[in-house]
């Protein structure tokens, strides 16, 4: 009897780790940090960043030259290998680093930023990463492909105060959404919706402080078709960062986010209809049974091709006097129940810039990680996750926060 119990137990466990993802890595660049990274109509991936800020000896000039940052962009095949990779400005006068990256119908947008000065800039290249044209624009937060050619700017396009820009494939203006038509102080997060439209994550601040959050979506001739007001006590305490927006196969969006307490923090996930209505917002913490708490971080999101969310994060262990901040990945199902969850210390202090979905549950993933502490520099890793989760096998439970 007791032989019987141990085999089952055996079993229990092996089928349970053989339901947790396959982490692979597929590339790395040393000293480059990923900002931004898509995939492209013929299936391969393109990213933007930049190259840090390094001592280099000239040998033209026999000279030391303290670069600043460079900025960088790469395509990559499938398999996460390089088809080609070029640093696009020379790093001696500006600091330059890549910020988004678009693909048009012919070649691709880059969003820059001048660190030095604030100014961002338009960068056209083609198809093989040679830079086309440049253009200047006023302070922008982000850039997406237009669903019939184009692009989407979020911002103060040529420092004027409005928001939200159609563009066409030279960077002219075609129509503006102004501050006064979206009647909201700041606008957060704009994605590509199912029904080839466009819908913004935004908020007003009212007279006390409060952040009031709202959704606005827009069709390709720049007009507003539908608005709702989220319920604000829900993001009461909570960050958001860019690229934790997306819209499901079914039509709902679902936002990530970090919730803030005195010494740590969980991730926030909401489920919104696309009628606007909240079906649920549950805080996701992982550090049960644990001595202390873990800063919980939120970090991309992707939907899951067999159903549910795969989301990427930090979490910071308190398993040492020091602390570790490394990257975490877990799953939940349709309705928010806990599936999965990993953590992976190789990858310290990182940032997950984008998932993308490759076939048979696998996706891509572009990071940033200080994995090298001795010489504190940071490296672009781009990894591929198989999702190894069978729905019929039911994992331990979900370490829900509520």
């Amino acid at each position: 009897m007791k032989n019987i119990i141990i085999i089952i137990s055996i079993l229990f466990i092996t089928n349970l780790s053989a339901q947790f993802p396959t982490l692979v890595e597929k590339n790395s660049f040393e000293n480059f940090e990923i900002s931004s990274l898509i995939k492209t109509k013929n299936g391969s991936f393109v990213l933007t960043g930049f190259f840090c800020p390094i001592l280099e000896v000239n040998e033209e000039k026999g000279e030391e030259i303290n670069y600043k940052n460079r900025l960088w962009s790469a395509e990559l095949d499938q398999n996460g290998k390089t088809i080609w990779s070029k640093i696009l400005t020379d790093g001696i006068k500006d600091s330059i680093i890549g910020k988004y990256i678009a693909e048009g119908n012919s070649g691709f947008l880059i969003l820059t930023k001048n660190l030095g000065n604030n100014q961002h800039q338009l960068v056209k290249i083609n198809n093989s990463g040679d830079i086309l044209w440049k253009k200047n624009v006023g302070k922008s937060s982000k850039l997406i492909s237009a669903n019939k050619g184009g692009y989407i700017l979020l911002g103060k396009y040529n420092k004027e105060n409005n928001w939200i820009y159609k563009l066409n494939e030279n960077g002219e203006e075609q129509w503006k959404i102004s501050m006064s038509q979206f009647n909201n102080q700041k606008m957060v997060d704009v994605i590509n919706t199912i029904d080839y439209q466009y819908i913004v994550l935004a908020y007003d601040i009212n007279e006390i402080g409060e952040k009031k959050w709202n959704l606005v979506k827009f069709n390709d001739e720049g007009k507003i078709t539908w608005k709702k007001k989220l319920v604000s006590n829900i993001f009461a305490n909570s960050d958001y960062k860019l690229g934790n927006f997306i819209q499901d196969k079914l039509g709902n969006y679902i936002i990530a986010t970090t919730e803030k307490y005195v010494i740590h923090s969980d991730i926030r996930i909401t489920k919104v209809n696309e009628k606007g209505a909240i079906l649920y917002s549950k805080l996701y913490g992982f550090d049960i049974g644990k001595d202390k708490p873990i800063n919980e971080i939120a970090y991309g999101i992707i939907e899951a091709e067999n159903g549910g969310y795969i989301f990427g994060g930090r979490i910071y262990e308190f398993a040492t006097s020091v602390g570790r901040d490394v990257l975490c990945l877990f799953r939940i199902d349709e309705n928010g129940n806990f599936l999965w969850f990993d953590s992976y210390r190789k990858f310290k202090y990182n940032n997950i810039i984008s998932f993308q979905t490759l076939n048979d549950n696998k996706y891509i993933i572009g990071l940033t990680s200080n994995w090298d502490d001795e010489r504190n520099k940071n490296y672009t890793f781009i990894l591929s996750l198989t999702d190894n989760f069978d729905a019929k096998n039911d994992p331990m439970l979900c370490p829900l926060v509520e």
